[in-house]
């Protein structure tokens, strides 16, 4: 173990490192996601109150490259120099790095910290710090640490970042007390805001969705118009950046990069949580890890449709608990999530679930280095839509918590999506090329439905006509 003074020079080291870290990697970055927003909130809240805060312990867990870091080093920006904060009271710890010099931990940084820039215990500390720790999982006393921060004082502000999303949501420690700000990749709309500095308002496309009312479907019209006059001043017609988006710019990194090398980053990084992060949750052996890489150009090249664990089962040699462990490992590290078929609790547990992954650029990248498909053509770029229209829902409910259920439809010549609001049931099909409605109807026909929504390219605006909402798949990728 290193001793006080290694310590305390770490310490010191890394609040001189922090600046030329942001010089560095914050260089050619001066927008924020959205999630930045989120953080600053807190962050705001907890300097203007004057009792206890209680967001005042946020864990940020998300999938490896998409931006946490960059995130943490924004965030100390803002601290230090538009809230004027004194530099001795932000701390940024990357744990990774902490480990690779001493094969120390949180506690022990944080405790020689408090203690020896403070002058002060953490229970006796009377002015309020903000702590930036960054790769937290590798800790794995980093819950029960961070809730004794919590419970001993009030002027202490933690964030946690994590790109195993598993080991940090699974530790109950400190449940109770965490503020969980999940990281997802950059969706359609961040990408234009990062990309060409334009900040669409898109809430009433979302409301559409959520309420999927008349109001909400009038407002959309009016929300998409002005969307389309905002967006003239990129150059670009919309459906040609969407293509540009779904390819490889869902990964903050790529905006500054071309294609082959967003492809090849992105691999890179899919490589890493196999190696590195899955490796964390099931102490998968090296052979389990070969056929994970299996799987998962499995998925990226299979057509849209349920996966059964008995022919992967086989195909893999591996037993089909193996297998149901491996897609829950990459559920939880937040690579790919899964739907289950629309109808009844029995229905659900005797089909098969079908997975998606969290961006089609995921889905993309691993196609382009596969090289089995050509990406250019209709057919495979509409089986990357379809994956954004699924991840699109799965984004809402993860960042409104709204209780927007999304289901494929088992039945034989199905929609491609059900969605369950609290007293509606909204079949949606993706129809690309000549793909035409009566699909559609039949489903809204079978489920009583009274509304239906058709995303396609064949139409350049919202509109609404005989129960069927159809939403250009540009609009739709905004909401």
């Amino acid at each position: 173990m290193p001793s006080d003074e290694e310590i305390l020079n770490y310490i010191y080291a890394k609040q001189l490192e922090i600046e030329n870290l942001k010089k560095s990697k914050l260089k050619n970055i001066d927008k924020r996601r959205f999630k930045f927003e989120k953080l600053k909130e807190h962050v705001d809240n907890f300097i203007d109150s004057d009792d206890e805060y209680y967001s005042r312990l946020i864990v940020m867990p998300g999938l490896r490259g998409i931006g946490k870091t960059i995130l943490l080093y924004q965030l100390h920006d803002y601290l230090l120099n538009e809230k004027s904060i004194n530099r001795n009271n932000i701390f940024y710890l990357d744990v990774n790095d902490l480990m690779l010099a001493y094969n120390s931990n949180i506690k022990e940084v944080i405790d020689t910290f408090i203690e020896q820039i403070h002058h002060t215990t953490i229970s006796a500390l009377d002015h309020k710090i903000f702590l930036l720790i960054d790769e937290a999982h590798l800790d794995d006393d980093w819950a029960s640490y961070s809730r004794l921060l919590f419970d001993k004082s009030n002027n202490i502000f933690i964030i946690l970042t994590g790109s195993s999303a598993l080991k940090l949501n699974q530790n109950t420690d400190a449940t109770r007390r965490i503020t969980i700000e999940e990281l997802l990749p950059c969706n359609f709309r961040e990408y234009i805001l990062l990309n060409y500095g334009i900040n669409l308002k898109t809430d009433f496309l979302r409301q559409m969705i959520i309420k999927a009312d008349k109001k909400s479907i009038e407002k959309s019209i009016e929300c998409e118009k002005e969307i389309h006059e905002m967006t003239l001043q990129m150059g670009n017609a919309l459906d040609l950046e969407l293509k540009r988006y779904i390819y490889t710019k869902s990964y903050p990194f790529a905006l500054n990069n071309d294609e082959f090398e967003s492809y090849r980053y992105i691999n890179n990084t899919i490589d890493r949580v196999i190696r590195d992060d899955l490796q964390d949750f099931k102490h998968f052996n090296s052979i389990t890890t070969t056929k994970i890489s299996q799987l998962i150009s499995f998925l990226a090249t299979k057509r849209p449709g349920s996966t059964s664990k008995q022919v992967l089962s086989q195909a893999l040699n591996l037993d089909v608990k193996t297998i149901t462990k491996i897609f829950e490992v990459l559920e939880q590290s937040g690579l790919i999530f899964s739907i289950h078929a629309y109808g009844s609790s029995g229905k659900m547990l005797k089909k098969k679930t079908e997975h998606f992954f969290s961006t089609p650029s995921i889905k993309s990248a691993l196609n382009n280095r596969i090289k089995r498909y050509d990406l250019k053509d209709i057919q495979c770029y509409s089986v990357l839509l379809e994956n954004m229209v699924a991840s699109t829902i799965h984004g809402i409910s993860i960042d409104l918590l709204s209780p927007v259920g999304l289901f494929y439809d088992a039945e034989k010549r199905g929609v491609d999506f059900i969605i369950k609001l609290e007293d509606k049931t909204i079949p949606l099909e993706v129809g690309i090329g000549n793909k035409t409605k009566s699909q559609l109807i039949r489903s809204m026909n079978k489920y009583n439905a009274q509304l239906g929504i058709l995303v396609s390219n064949r139409t350049s605006r919202i509109k609404y006509e005989n129960n069927i909402l159809y939403i250009p798949v540009s609009t739709f990728a905004l909401i």
